[in-house]
């Protein structure tokens, strides 16, 4: 397959170097290179944001003409519903958006026709959009602000999102919602914190619990409580003084509680984080996307990407290709590996579990002349164990959702994951730079299988180091670690290089000038390189004292070296930060969207 010609615009934000700096940008500011986007580059992230939104809902009009149409409308109603719930069992809810008017769908049967009629519809019929038929084109789909994250302890520039998302939503009148990616595997149960024991600077890890490593996180147990009780105790003896634990002793109990109630070590990480966002008064919503994955949109979604089988994978494989292309990545497991075709098998970015067996397995479809086969892939074989879904969409769907009762888990992969929540579930979704770059994919997978162009998507992330050191950089201070141990080692090999020892000793140093002039032929060098040894040692017994402590003071420069570099470094769990870092990334976040609420259209 021809590959196209590669992307001229390649992303290439780099995360903020600096203390307290934040980074908001669009896809479509960085996607062009007229006179138009140079302009956009410019302009402040409010009127990126602006630009953005407006565009969205251009797109808005063309909505009834996608493939997923029906979908829409009752799946963003859906998705809110549920977050509603998720919310509301450990926090209050937000007030209810005064500025949209949710839309009710009682009207509309499971096939779409508010008077039951099926006139013009046929099994296997690819072209029919799913869900209810979407209302007359006046009428809008909720407005959705999305973004989403593992429920994980993550460091303050992923956290930074949840703020921004706050402000894009009030400055764009949406509802902001965090997607909680609970399919996604625990890499870790324990806290990485920074340790400085007499000198020795160095990461020190700290079990938060054992267990639950490589499973996914919904379903994540707190296994052992009082290990988990007794984290910022353990913590607080482990880190060095001068890093601030406040925000972890005031989230860990709740974490700890809510964890218990909600059942996954994850949820109550969530949970907890939440709340904290919550007192500084930024209110998302928040649902676990294992919750959206059970809906009716999520199954027809499964179904629509069913009857596009062959054309789809071909198209995941493309984008991917043309991918390790734009970016020169020879691995082919890099940043994805292809979906794996053998015979009618072709395997799709789902994952599938069950609670009895919670290991994540790939999963691989063929058509029958009944509809479809689902099944497991191990070792790169197609195992017995399998699903058969009927060729009748509308029953496919069912059967997909009775996959719950079942405790059978079938979510998606990282693509699948943002295509559905771009595609579907929002106006605009928000990443940071990992997320941000991905989609590059998955907007190319669209227009490949569906000739359609998803929307554009916002970028955002910060970096705030664990304390607020501002004397000297860190490259300032590996100079002049790098400069002592150039003067240490001229003191011990070259000291005729120092002017005041050059000045007080100059015999020496016309010793040593000679006998460097008169160095013999290799292997008549002993007795010439045991009289270097003589003067360099009658010079080591002149400087010790400068010696020492040159030798004391590198020692103490590579110490702050190393210890710079641990407090600028961006990538520290958010929980050991003050009490005050969700504020401060609450005010960034309102600073840096500052912009007039904008209007949807029809609004006024």
């Amino acid at each position: 397959m021809a590959l196209p010609p590669p992307v001229p615009d390649p992303i290439t934000l780099r995360a903020p170097q600096e203390h307290r700096q934040g980074l908001f940008h669009t896809s479509h500011s960085l996607r062009c290179h007229d006179a138009q986007c140079v302009a956009r580059n410019h302009a402040t992230p409010g009127d990126r944001l602006q630009q953005l939104w407006q565009t969205q809902q251009h797109r808005s009009a063309t909505l009834p003409q996608l493939p997923w149409a029906g979908s829409v409308y009752a799946a963003r109603e859906e998705l809110y519903r549920l977050a509603q719930r998720w919310t509301q069992q450990y926090a209050a809810l937000p007030d209810e958006p005064t500025h949209t008017q949710p839309l009710s769908y009682s009207d509309y049967d499971s096939r779409g026709d508010s008077d039951g009629d099926r006139s013009g519809d046929r099994d296997g019929d690819s072209d029919r959009s799913w869900g209810p038929a979407a209302p007359a084109t006046t009428a809008r789909p909720l407005p959705l602000f999305l973004s989403g994250h593992q429920p994980e302890w993550f460091h303050p520039g992923v956290w930074y999102k949840n703020f921004v998302l706050h402000a894009a939503a009030q400055a764009t009148r949406s509802i902001g919602i965090n997607l909680l990616v609970d399919q996604d595997l625990v890499k870790t149960n324990t806290l990485v914190v920074p340790a400085d024991d007499d000198g020795r600077v160095y990461r020190r890890r700290i079990p938060l619990d054992y267990g639950g490593v490589g499973l996914p996180y919904q379903e994540r147990q707190l296994e052992h409580p009082d290990l988990v009780a007794s984290a910022p105790a353990r913590v607080q003896a482990a880190a060095a003084s001068w890093v601030d634990l406040g925000l972890l002793h005031e989230v860990w109990p709740a974490a700890y509680r809510l964890g218990r109630e909600l059942r996954g070590g994850g949820y109550g990480c969530a949970a907890a984080r939440h709340l904290a966002e919550q007192q500084v008064g930024c209110h998302n919503l928040e649902v676990p996307l294992s919750w959206a994955c059970e809906t009716r949109s999520f199954a027809q979604f499964v179904v629509m990407i069913l009857t596009d089988l062959e054309s789809f994978v071909a198209g995941y494989n493309q984008a991917v290709a043309e991918y390790r292309q734009w970016y020169q990545i020879r691995s082919p497991q890099r940043p994805l590996p292809d979906l794996w075709v053998q015979d009618a098998w072709h395997e799709l970015p789902l994952w599938l579990w069950t609670a009895q067996q919670p290991w994540r397995k790939r999963v691989a479809a063929r058509r029958t002349p009944t509809g479809w086969q689902l099944s497991v892939i191990e070792s790169q074989r197609v195992q017995t164990q399998d699903w058969q879904l009927d060729l009748d969409q509308d029953f496919a769907v069912e059967q997909i959702l009775g996959f719950a009762a079942l405790q059978v888990r079938l979510r998606p992969r990282a693509l699948l994951t943002t295509l559905y929540s771009r595609a579907i579930l929002s106006d605009t979704f928000l990443h940071g730079l990992g997320g941000a770059l991905y989609d590059q994919m998955t907007d190319r997978i669209a227009r490949l299988v569906w000739q359609v162009d998803l929307p554009d998507y916002a970028i955002a992330t910060a970096t705030w180091h664990v304390t607020d050191t501002t004397q000297l950089s860190t490259v300032e201070l590996a100079g002049q670690a790098t400069a002592c141990q150039r003067y240490l080692r001229d003191l011990h090999f070259a000291p005729e290089r120092i002017p005041d020892f050059a000045t007080r000793y100059p015999q020496w140093v016309a010793d040593k000038q000679q006998l460097l002039r008169d160095i013999p032929p290799r292997g008549q060098r002993h007795r010439w390189q045991e009289k270097i040894q003589q003067l360099l040692n009658v010079a080591r017994h002149t400087l010790q004292a400068e010696i020492a402590q040159t030798q004391l003071q590198c020692q103490s420069l590579q110490a702050e070296v190393a210890r710079h570099r641990l407090q600028r470094d961006r990538e520290w769990s958010l929980l050991l930060y003050p009490t005050s870092l969700p504020q401060q990334l609450h005010d960034l976040a309102q600073t840096t969207l500052a912009t007039p609420t904008l209007s949807r259209r029809g609004d006024g």
